[in-house]
């Protein structure tokens, strides 16, 4: 598990990088002060026109390694369902949907997926989106997550969602918040 690769500090990618066998580029991640959360997010043309990686090849065994590197970054989201708190560890949230949370909840609480949906503390339904949404840039959980069974004919039985069912101190504010000073900021 890499759960910090993410939070890498200029230094530790530079480390990454020559573990890796490319010191000629740890040395270019060094000059351009890329930490973790920078060489998640580096392209192809970052690569070649920043870095001045000439060489498809080498460009192409690196984008592979970060890859590898990034695919094994793990975030653990938390899920309420009833009152009690389910944590799922997640592995690549670039890649993982809601939906892939719903079925591993539904694996946890031994339901039958059909019978579980997602939803946040206004009702509005998790589907298909990935799970960045509710993550912070430091892939922090920001927003709650409910998981509510469904009754036979499809509908969700109420309930009612404390605060305190969602660790806020540790996963910081809730995104619905941060998302209305954004868009305050704009007007």
């Amino acid at each position: 598990m890499n759960s910090s690769a993410y939070h890498w500090s200029c230094r530790r990618v530079r480390v990454w990088a020559c573990e890796i066998g490319y010191e000629g580029a740890s040395d270019l991640f060094h000059s351009h002060g890329i930490d973790g959360k920078d060489l998640f997010m580096l392209s192809d043309s970052d690569m070649k026109q920043e870095l001045k990686l000439e060489a498809l090849h080498d460009r192409k065994a690196l984008r592979r390694a970060i890859q590898s590197l990034k695919a094994e970054t793990q975030v653990q989201i938390q899920v309420s369902y009833q009152g009690d708190i389910v944590d799922v560890l997640v592995a690549n949230p670039w890649a993982y949907t809601f939906d892939h949370l719903r079925h591993d909840v539904a694996d946890i609480l031994h339901l039958p997926t059909r019978e579980v949906i997602l939803q946040d503390k206004s009702g509005f339904i998790w589907g298909y989106a990935c799970i960045t949404l509710v993550l912070d840039q430091d892939l922090s959980q920001t927003q709650s997550i409910i998981a509510v069974k469904v009754d036979s004919e499809g509908k969700g039985k109420g309930v009612e969602v404390a605060e305190e069912d969602f660790d806020e101190e540790r996963n910081g504010v809730g995104m619905m918040d941060s998302m209305d000073e954004d868009a305050g900021e704009e007007s």
